[in-house]
């Protein structure tokens, strides 16, 4: 099951600005950045917010999906609590959902959302290709043996499974490994693959400010 649960609304936004919530109460597979949440198994989903603003306005508040707005959902009338629950069908991983207001407002810091997964596959199916790839801007500094090597910018991630340094497969099988690093330094480098937290084989050697 995937469970996530958010409250605390950041007060101020802006018209179409995407609504943000910082305290998370718990998140099961670590979908949401702080404004958008990140589908990671397909399914299914019911996305219940709750929001309040802080003036005598009435605004309105629409899911966004991928980017594009699907519906409005809920409504804050005249500083009145706006609250509802809608199934989002058919998502697949690494679609975004996230919530956006028609005007420019001061919301109260007393929203929630809550979203779940209620229907899909249990597990990945065997035929289900498992892809990824991120990149790097650079200014990383490594400790020998310490410091994982970092990709936080991504390209494309089938199933949500890179956290920044940290791979989880998310089904048993062989997985085919591919990246590249430049050194700035005037040392060589060999970098090794870590399973489980044990380091389980070098995949690469870079000598003095080479490209491996």
């Amino acid at each position: 099951m995937i469970i996530i649960k958010l409250k605390n609304i950041i007060p101020n936004i802006k018209k179409d600005m995407q609504v943000s919530l910082f305290t998370s109460v718990k998140d099961t597979h670590g979908g949401w950045s702080g404004s958008l949440y990140t589908v990671p198994v397909p399914g299914d989903y019911i996305f219940s917010p709750i929001v309040k603003e802080n003036t005598t306005l009435s605004v309105s508040f629409d899911l966004y999906k991928n980017g594009s707005s699907v519906r409005t959902i809920c409504a804050s009338v005249s500083g009145n609590v706006g609250a509802c629950s809608i199934i989002v069908p058919n998502l697949v991983a690494g679609d975004t959902l996230s919530i956006r207001c028609n005007s420019s407002v001061t919301l109260a810091a007393v929203g929630s959302i809550s979203i779940n997964r209620i229907s899909g596959p249990a597990q990945i199916a065997a035929s289900e290709k498992v892809f990824l790839q991120y990149t790097n801007n650079g200014g990383t500094s490594i400790t020998a043996g310490v410091t994982n090597l970092d990709f936080t910018t991504k390209v494309v991630d089938s199933h949500g499974a890179w956290n920044g340094t940290v791979f989880t497969a998310p089904r048993a099988g062989f997985y085919q490994v591919n990246g590249s690093t430049l050194l700035t330094a005037s040392v060589a480098m060999n970098a090794h693959i870590y399973k489980g937290g044990v380091d389980t084989i070098s995949i690469s050697n870079a000598s003095s400010l080479s490209q491996k």
